[in-house]
């Protein structure tokens, strides 16, 4: 409950300052090769340089929770990031390709059952590890543009971002509504 709220005011506090791209993600994230079905919001603001092309800001939440036999995981993912979209044409339906660099700040918590000792008869041990840092990232974005209106378009994608450093990575989906200001 506390991660949708968290969530929903992210996303309500995100309309209020921005206005220009605000979507809902959903993202399979990857840590330590464990992947979990997450959720999250995204918030982008792009200025067009010339016809084809736009160099573009974005921040995201990112949350994910697995739990399951002798495991659990907590992920939260805040990429904040710039970039340089190409839109390969502009129509009404108009493609595009987006690359990206940016910080993430990670906040992942895992609790493991372990064993110290290799015998059978060993006892088994929670293990807590906590994680917080920022770190560079990188990612790469295709998606098209869907003209509804003169002021508005229906921004349909998917995003790879990897965080470098620690074993982590997303590959998340978005659907959201692009508020031309210009």
């Amino acid at each position: 409950m506390k991660n949708i709220i968290l969530t929903l005011s992210f996303f309500f506090a995100t309309t209020l300052c921005f206005g220009q791209t605000l979507g809902y993600s959903g993202a399979i994230a990857q840590y330590n090769g464990h992947r979990n079905i997450g959720y999250g919001a995204n918030v982008e603001y792009g200025l067009n340089v010339s016809t084809n092309a736009a160099i573009t800001f974005s921040a995201t939440l990112l949350l994910a929770n697995r739990k399951e036999a002798g495991f659990d995981l907590s992920y939260l993912q805040i990429p904040v990031t710039a970039g340089a979209r190409y839109y390969i044409i502009k129509n009404v339906i108009s493609p595009y390709v987006t690359v990206e660099i940016g910080a993430s700040y990670s906040k992942i918590e895992r609790v493991e059952m372990v064993k110290f000792d290799i015998s059978p008869s060993a006892e088994e041990h929670q293990e807590l590890v906590r994680y917080r840092n920022v770190n560079l990232g990188f990612g790469t974005t295709i998606g098209a543009l869907i003209n509804i209106s003169k002021e508005i378009d229906l921004n349909i994608s998917a995003r790879q971002y990897n965080v470098l450093y620690i074993p982590t990575s997303f590959l998340a989906w978005n659907v959201g509504i692009i508020y031309n200001l210009m």
